[in-house]
């Protein structure tokens, strides 16, 4: 679980002060040798306050899904 939270404004990097998203995901991981292991998982992402009425203003969607693969080498 990740929350991101910005103390300031900053209209360089295009964030606002508060909470901006949560994302939630799972992951499984299969170790082949103690050194290499491979994964597999999902996630889950919602934009909040400022950040999602800013998304919503552009007719952007404010939560995304997605999957992640990959391998520790």
């Amino acid at each position: 679980m990740e929350v991101v939270a910005n103390l300031t404004d900053s209209e360089k990097y295009n964030r606002q002060s508060g909470l901006s998203n949560i994302r939630i995901g799972l992951c499984y991981r299969h170790e082949i040798t103690r050194e290499t292991a491979l994964y597999v998982g999902v996630y889950y992402s919602k934009a909040l306050a400022k950040v999602a009425n800013a998304l919503k203003a552009d007719g952007e969607s404010t939560s995304e899904t997605g999957v992640v693969i990959g391998a520790r080498i």
